[in-house]
């Protein structure tokens, strides 16, 4: 049995999180084993090493683990969720998930409609945070269109989780 992998790409507040969450739950609808991971909760240790401060290397160690650990219980699609700018980390990204290639997703929205995710996610969550993530967002966002790594982008602007995890299961052939 070969696996098959989406990653869901896009700057922070753009509804990676919520697009996976929907994405699973068509999947189990369909009757399709498969498991989805948000990529952040893979990384999250302190301190980092100096010469990866995002703890990217702990989390693609942790995202092979976890891609073993779903094929054994018969997952036949993989989706993550995180956000990268460079076309080897995209490869990297494959690798730990022991697939020869992925479909990229990149997950797009008007900057007021991010900005408005972001304050209501940070006004309880980790309000400390929220600056960083405003004064980041539009350079980001032109660095994602500039490297285009994705195979598809999604305008999610006014668009529901759950209309997004349908066109990604048509883009994906799922």
């Amino acid at each position: 049995m070969s696996t098959e992998a989406v990653f869901i790409n896009g700057t922070s507040g753009v509804g990676k999180s919520s697009t996976l969450q929907a994405l699973s739950a068509a999947l189990k609808r369909k009757g399709t084993p498969h498991a989805v991971v948000d990529f952040d909760y893979l990384r999250l240790a302190w301190p980092a090493p100096p010469d990866d401060p995002y703890n990217l290397q702990l989390g693609l160690a942790n995202l092979a683990n976890l891609a073993d650990n779903a094929r054994q219980a018969g997952a036949e699609k993989l989706a993550v969720a995180y956000v990268v700018t460079r076309p080897e980390d995209v490869a990297a990204f494959a690798a730990a998930l022991g697939v020869p290639t992925m479909h990229v997703i990149r997950l797009r929205a008007e900057p007021e409609v991010v900005e408005a995710r972001l304050r209501r996610r940070h006004e309880i969550d980790a309000p400390w945070e929220l600056a960083g993530f405003l004064e980041g967002m539009q350079e980001l966002q032109h660095r994602l269109d500039a490297v285009a790594l994705d195979d598809l982008v999604i305008d999610v602007t006014d668009r529901s989780p759950a209309e997004v995890a349908q066109e990604i299961l048509v883009a994906a052939g799922w």
